[in-house]
C-alpha cells in the first residue's frame, strides 16, 4: 500500500501516538535526572523567564492607555439611574430602562437598584451598565423644548414646512 506521505518523504512519518507509544514502552534509556532536581530547575527557569518578561511594566502601559478615555462614575444611594437590562420577553436583547433608584452600594463598581415593575424587585448592576437618569431626562427635555419652539415658529408657515 502506497500513501502520499511515503511518496513525498520516502517513509511513514511518526505521529504523536506513535511517539508516545515509543516513549512509554522504551526501557533502554533510564532518566538521567532526579524528579526533584528537574522540578526545582524548572521552577528556577520559570522565575527567570517571568522576570525577563516584565509583565508589570506592560500592564501599567496598557492600563494608562485604557484610562485615558475612561470616565469615573459614582452614584449615591437614592440617585435615579437608567439601567441596561434585558427586555422582558427577549432575553438576548437589552436596552436602557428606568429610571430606577439606587438602593445600596456593594462596591465602587457594583450597585443594587430597585426594579419594582420587574419580576426581581432588586437587581445588582455594574457601573458600566448604568447612566444617570437626570442627564438623560434633562437632554430629552431640552430636545422637547427645542422641538416645541420650532413648532411655534413655523405655525405661520404653510403646512408643508410644519415640523411634525
Amino acid at each position: 500500500m502506497c500513501n502520499t506521505s511515503i511518496m513525498v518523504f520516502g517513509h511513514t512519518p511518526r505521529g504523536p501516538l506513535k511517539i508516545l507509544h515509543d516513549e512509554f514502552l522504551s526501557v533502554d534509556s533510564p532518566p538521567d535526572k532526579n524528579v526533584l532536581d528537574y522540578a526545582s530547575q524548572f521552577r528556577e527557569r520559570l522565575h527567570r523567564a517571568n522576570s525577563l518578561a516584565s509583565l508589570s511594566a506592560s500592564k501599567a502601559v496598557m492600563k494608562r492607555n485604557y484610562d485615558c478615555a475612561s470616565v469615573h462614575r459614582h452614584f449615591e444611594i437614592g440617585d435615579k439611574v437608567l439601567a441596561l437590562l434585558p427586555i422582558p420577553g427577549s432575553a438576548l436583547s437589552a436596552k436602557f430602562l428606568g429610571p430606577y433608584e439606587i438602593h445600596d452600594c456593594l462596591s465602587d463598581t457594583d450597585y443594587v437598584i430597585c426594579t419594582p415593575e420587574r419580576r426581581r424587585k432588586t437587581c445588582v448592576c455594574h457601573v458600566n451598565m448604568m447612566n444617570s437618569a437626570f442627564i438623560c431626562i434633562f437632554i430629552s427635555h431640552i430636545v422637547f423644548l427645542i422641538h416645541s419652539a420650532l413648532n411655534s415658529i413655523f405655525t405661520h408657515c404653510p403646512k408643508t414646512f410644519k415640523i411634525l
